[in-house]
C-alpha cells in the first residue's frame, strides 16, 4: 500500500513537472501566433480614429483677465484738415481739394491696465495718407504723416463679456507735412495737435467661441473688436493740420 501511494505521487510529479515545461514551451509561440494574427493598419489601409475633445467653455471676461493687458490696431480714419492753408501760395484746403478727406492708414500698440469697473490704455500710433485735385487749376498732392500717443478709458465691465465697449480717449500728435504742385513743393511740421476720440468696440469672439478659446489658449488672444469712432483735433500753430470732426474705423485685438 505504502509503495503504492509513492509510485502514485512521484508519477503525480512527473506529470507537473511536464506540464509546466509544455506551458513554457508553448506560451511564447502562443503569442507570437496571436501577434502574427493582429492586422497591421498601415499595411491593410485601416483608418485610424483620432479623437477630439471639445474645448472647456470661456471663463467670465473679469475673471479670465490679467492686470494688465496688450492692444494692437489697425485702423482707417478720414482726416479732415479744413484749417490748412498751402505753404506754396495761402490757397486754403477749400479751394485746393475741395471736400474730399485724406484717406489715412495706420496701426497703433500699447498697454491697458485693468480695473474692477474699466479699463485705463495708453497707445502710440503711426498713420500716413495723401489727397491729390487739380480743381485750384494746378494738380496739388498733399502727403500727410502722424505719430500719436492716446490715453483712454474703456468701460469693458458692463456685461460677463465685453460685447460693446464705449470708450474715450485724449490724443496728442504731430504731423510731417509735405505739399507738391507742378512745379514746386513745400514740407514742414506741424505743431503738437490736440484732441479727442469717443467710439464704441463691438467683440467678435461670439462669431466662433471655439475658435476663440483656441487663440486665447495658443496665442493669448483675448477678444478681437470692431472699432468705430469719431474724432476731432484743435492746432495752436501753423500750418493748421487739425482735423475738423471726422469718423474712422478699424480693428482692435486684445492680449
Amino acid at each position: 500500500m505504502g509503495t503504492r501511494l509513492k509510485l502514485d505521487l512521484g508519477l503525480a510529479a512527473r506529470f507537473i513537472s511536464s506540464v509546466l515545461i509544455a506551458c513554457a514551451v508553448l506560451a511564447p509561440m502562443a503569442a507570437m501566433a496571436v501577434q502574427s494574427d493582429l492586422p497591421d493598419p498601415e499595411a491593410d489601409n485601416i483608418p485610424l480614429v483620432e479623437i477630439e475633445y471639445g474645448p472647456a467653455a470661456l471663463l467670465p471676461y473679469k475673471e479670465r483677465r490679467s492686470d494688465w493687458g496688450y492692444l494692437f490696431g489697425m485702423a482707417y480714419e478720414n482726416y479732415d484738415p479744413t484749417g490748412y492753408q498751402s505753404d506754396i501760395d495761402s490757397t486754403t484746403y477749400e479751394t485746393l481739394f475741395g471736400t474730399n478727406t485724406v484717406p489715412m492708414f495706420g496701426l497703433q500698440g500699447g498697454a491697458k491696465y485693468n480695473l474692477d469697473f474699466a479699463s485705463l490704455t495708453a497707445e502710440l500710433s503711426y498713420e500716413m495718407g495723401s489727397v491729390s485735385d487739380s480743381r485750384s487749376g494746378d494738380p496739388t498732392t498733399l502727403k500727410l504723416s502722424k505719430v500719436g500717443t492716446h490715453f483712454g478709458l474703456w468701460l469693458d465691465m458692463l456685461f460677463t463679456e465685453p460685447y460693446v465697449v464705449p470708450y474715450a480717449q485724449m490724443d496728442v500728435y504731430q504731423i510731417d507735412y509735405e505739399e507738391k504742385a507742378t512745379n514746386v513743393s513745400e514740407s514742414g511740421t506741424s505743431g503738437i495737435l490736440m484732441g479727442w476720440t469717443a467710439g464704441a468696440l463691438v467683440q467678435l469672439n461670439w462669431l466662433d467661441p471655439d475658435a476663440s478659446l483656441r487663440a486665447l489658449s495658443e496665442s493669448g488672444l483675448d477678444n478681437a473688436y470692431v472699432n468705430i469712432f469719431m474724432t476731432q483735433s484743435q492746432a495752436n500753430s501753423r500750418p493748421d493740420l487739425a482735423t475738423a470732426m471726422t469718423w474712422g474705423a478699424g480693428l482692435k485685438l486684445e492680449f
